[in-house]
């Protein structure tokens, strides 16, 4: 007997969150909270998807863009990991699974979405989207086990990370989380200095408000750790707590501390946090793009262990999709920038819906030249 299955759309954020609790194994960039907050950055309208039978209960959350000129709508996905989400034991026969994508897609399709992208967080729910698009490997990522005993993490920093560590310690460089509005405004300076010492696009310039929502909001634990040195603060990071994970945010060092590698430390002190107060996982994200560049080797310096980074591309109105791409004169198809429509007019292809965290521009990192980003680029926290 086929189970009944019901699709729902939640907007209010105590639904949402209740829906979140009875999941159990989410992250921050699920929630309702930092959903709003991306919403209005990018002018979207924050939706959770729901699914449900007797099994349990399957989740997406997106944000609703219209297209301007071409009266369509589609969804895509935070600044972040988000994607698919289930409780336990829900839904765990493939064909349920599938059965249920196939009534969310349906139901966002009566929406008038024409296109789905979202990227699947690697370590919660990356396996689920199962039968409905195409779901495609475009990196890893890299995250520390902090279940191990202490000697366990650091023995797998690479020996230079170690020995740098070290060196800051015996130069007095020190770590210290601060919440102090004047210091949340001085890292964001020390953000804005790495993004024109990068070269890089006003799409990466997150603004101080944003900054100053994400950590203000009292549903969302966002850390501002500072590094300094002689009272000096060099370098910063803002990380994402939501039991289990930890997760880097953005990040920013000053130009004349680069050749110190404060950020090294900052990823050292950000650990012993997360283990002092029961978290499992610290995950740095991957490089550029999903490649094995500079930036993903600093961050396996941290730790071997490594996840597949996936997106996930959907046509939910293939009709629609090709006028759409017709309208604009792009070939409707799901290889390269996706959605088409969407591709600026000099868009070299690549592997998906739009670099990060906007469309074909360059991403910051403190410790790398300018470069392009690549469709797909990973939400890994920038400047080390």
């Amino acid at each position: 007997m086929r189970r009944r299955m019901l699709v729902r759309h939640v907007r209010q954020a105590e639904e949402w969150r209740a829906v979140l609790s009875a999941i159990k194994d989410y992250d921050f960039y699920h929630t309702p909270e930092y959903h709003e907050i991306e919403a209005e950055r990018l002018g979207a309208e924050p939706l959770l998807l729901v699914g449900e039978d007797a099994s349990g209960l399957a989740a997406l959350p997106v944000l609703i863009r219209s297209v301007e000129g071409l009266g369509i709508k589609d969804a895509t996905s935070v600044y972040g990991y988000a994607g698919l989400l289930r409780s336990p034991d829900a839904l765990a026969e493939t064909d349920q699974m599938q059965a249920m994508l196939g009534q969310m897609g349906r139901s966002l399709a009566d929406l008038g979405v024409v296109t789905l992208f979202t990227r699947l967080h690697p370590l919660v729910g990356h396996d689920l989207a199962l039968g409905h698009g195409e779901v495609a490997t475009v990196g890893s990522t890299v995250s520390l086990d902090l279940t191990l005993s202490e000697p366990e993490q650091f023995a797998q920093y690479r020996r230079d990370h170690r020995s740098d560590i070290r060196r800051l310690m015996r130069q007095d460089f020190s770590c210290r989380v601060s919440r102090s509005p004047q210091e949340v405004a001085l890292f964001h300076e020390l953000y804005l200095e790495s993004l024109v010492r990068l070269n890089a696009s006003p799409e990466y310039h997150f603004s101080l408000d944003y900054l100053q929502a994400i950590m203000a909001r009292p549903e969302l634990d966002v850390r501002l750790i500072l590094c300094e040195w002689e009272g000096e603060v060099v370098a910063g990071a803002t990380f994402t707590f939501q039991h289990p994970f930890v997760q880097g945010h953005l990040a920013a060092t000053g130009t004349p501390f680069l050749r110190h590698s404060p950020m090294k430390l900052i990823y050292d002190a950000t650990r012993r946090i997360s283990v002092a107060e029961g978290y499992e996982v610290l995950h740095l994200g991957g490089g550029v793009g999903g490649q094995r560049d500079s930036l993903f080797e600093f961050k396996r310096g941290f730790a071997p262990r490594e996840h597949d980074f996936r997106v996930w591309r959907w046509v939910l109105d293939e009709e629609r999709y090709r006028a759409a791409c017709a309208a604009v004169g792009r070939p409707a198809t799901t290889e390269g920038f996706f959605p088409a429509y969407r591709a600026p007019a000099q868009t070299v292809p690549a592997l998906g819906e739009r670099p990060f965290p906007e469309q074909g521009r360059t991403r910051p990192s403190g410790a790398a030249p300018a470069f392009s980003a690549r469709a797909d680029a990973p939400p890994s926290a920038p400047g080390q």
